[in-house]
């Protein structure tokens, strides 16, 4: 642990006389008092901090949809594989992604926050915990009213307070960084490499931008015209009234007091609304009109909504309601292309920097990915129109169909991209027979269809090898049961588009022959990765199976 200025190297030493600068006497106060004393004002007068802003409904709802569907929303690290990817559970940035982020945290409840101080304070960041292997085993949120950053020489660093009971425990951090002592806490500094750093729109691309900083005379205009209608309906929702009381009245100034004093009690308040006044001696009372300044600024605060909408891009669902989309699908495609996408492009390329091997960001070989397709679905009857058109062209199979529609997958269809519009004929149908037909009854499909159902084929039979190299038992006996399924699925694949079904058999056997050749020469524990070498390239085998 370095608690003296002799352990610091020269650039921590830099970041040490910026804090001493930042951290001394009054410049770095709790958050509660900055927000009760030093919160930013607006233009209308009104201070505003991070819960004035969200005492705003629209922007509560814009944020808390924005974080909550990054927070929902399934993210998964996946593995390239020939043709496309498949997903990965046995590394640590999976688990700490997916599963348990900290013992204190869901994985849903760490993203929605970090998220949400993106949102809000431009900066969401968390600390991630390493074994010495140099894996992520934890991530701890770090509180935005505490957690500053810094550039000295080139370098990113992150700088928190920690209490001497906050979490995590002074010993995660002291044992690890530099820390400086301050108070009864600590000041901790952090490289950029080991904080997860999920900013806002930013400036100068290292550090986000504040909503309440930037949009403080927006969201004060809002909070303003909202404390005024609270005043107005502290008034009974009426203008200011004016009695005048004849001259002799009133004999002294206490009087008066006493009379305006129960007149009020009487009469202002929601409460009173509608209760029966009584003037004496020939007083006479008069409504002072509202005037066309303030009936506008009350009238003002129905414009916050598009404001607020404009500011986080959720127009598309808060935004003026005349803007009607044709449908719910239209409305959820919008919202999740011109305002989500840009939050889970962040995630995913800051998790891949950060969390992932240096050896995966090298090669390419695994990546982060946060499917938003749930948000797409829209209503049943254009869910069934889309995937019935990804089913006819071939680009998903049965079974991946009855995944987006929730339903579990049947053998029957188990990688099946044939379109299901086209008769294949009965499975028991003979190279004789299918000779014997008519040739202008074949069915007709296009060369590029052809490519995409055996391509289809060939990604599963590749992905099947791989998971038997490492699944337990005889992994030849494994081969030899799958392929003699195999080459009925490609034979009822072959007479869909007219093609000769013997070829399905000779393809078969040579991919046995492939194989075979293959574990003549290696040992036992070398079979998954000598698999995956040889089916890296198994597309390129599809002119086996139809002319190309």
């Amino acid at each position: 642990m370095k608690t003296s200025i002799h352990d610091f190297s020269d650039t921590e030493m830099r970041v040490v006389d910026a804090l001493n600068m930042a951290t001394s006497g009054v410049a770095n106060p709790e958050q509660w008092l900055i927000d009760a004393l030093t919160a930013t004002k607006s233009s209308s007068g009104v201070r505003v901090n991070t819960w004035s802003a969200l005492s705003i409904p629209t922007l509560w709802n814009s944020v808390s949809r924005i974080a909550g569907h990054v927070g929902m929303l399934p993210m998964e690290v996946r593995r390239r594989i020939p043709g496309g990817s498949e997903p990965t559970t046995g590394m640590s940035a999976a688990k700490v992604m997916q599963i348990r982020p900290n013992h204190l945290q869901t994985a849903m409840v760490f993203r929605e926050t970090v998220t949400l101080h993106a949102l809000l304070e431009g900066n969401g960041r968390a600390w991630i915990n390493r074994n010495s292997l140099g894996q992520p085993v934890e991530l701890i949120i770090l509180k935005p009213s505490e957690t500053f950053g810094w550039m000295v020489d080139g370098e990113k660093y992150h700088s928190t307070w920690i209490a001497p009971d906050g979490y995590p425990s002074n010993a995660s951090l002291q044992d690890r960084y530099s820390a400086i002592r301050r108070g009864d806490g600590w000041q901790i500094l952090i490289p950029d490499q080991d904080v997860l750093h999920i900013p806002g729109l930013s400036y100068d691309g290292l550090w986000g931008m504040s909503i309440i900083q930037v949009m403080k005379d927006v969201l004060g205009l809002d909070i303003a015209g909202r404390e005024s209608s609270g005043h107005s309906f502290r008034n009974n929702g009426r203008p200011g009234l004016l009695l005048e009381a004849p001259r002799g009245v009133f004999r002294t100034e206490k009087e008066a007091t006493e009379f305006m004093h129960n007149f009020n009690n009487a009469h202002v308040g929601v409460d009173n609304a509608g209760r029966t006044g009584l003037l004496r001696d020939g007083m006479k009372a008069h409504i002072m009109p509202l005037s066309s300044a303030d009936a506008q600024f009350l009238e003002s605060r129905s414009f916050s909504r598009e404001d607020v909408a404009l500011i986080f891009g959720t127009e598309a669902v808060l935004g003026d309601p005349s803007n009607v989309y044709k449908g719910i699908t239209e409305q959820n495609a919008a919202y999740v292309q011109n305002c989500l996408n840009k939050w889970l492009e962040k995630w995913e390329q800051e998790c891949n920097r950060k969390l992932l091997p240096v050896a995966s960001q090298t090669n390419g070989s695994h990546f982060f990915s946060i499917d938003a397709t749930m948000l797409l679905r829209g209503d049943s009857r254009s869910l069934a129109e889309y995937t019935a058109s990804l089913r006819t062209q071939g680009i998903i199979s049965g079974n991946e169909a009855r995944r987006m529609h929730g339903l579990n997958p049947v053998p029957e269809l188990e990688d099946d991209y044939a379109n299901p519009a086209i008769s294949t004929g009965p499975p028991e149908a003979t190279q004789d027979q299918a000779q014997d037909d008519n040739q202008d009854s074949r069915p007709v499909v296009s060369d590029n269809a052809a490519r995409i159902m055996f391509f289809g084929q060939m990604a599963y039979e590749s992905r099947r090898i791989r998971e038997g190299a490492r699944a337990d038992g005889n992994f030849i006996t494994f081969c030899e049961v799958f392929y003699r399924k195999h080459k009925s699925k490609l034979e009822r694949k072959l007479v869909s588009i007219g093609a000769d079904p013997a070829r399905a058999e000779a393809y078969c056997k040579r991919s046995m022959s492939l194989i075979l050749d293959v574990t003549g020469k290696i040992t036992a524990d070398a079979l998954p990765e000598s698999m995956d070498s040889l089916t890296e390239n198994w597309n390129d085998r599809i002119g086996e199976l139809i002319d190309v």
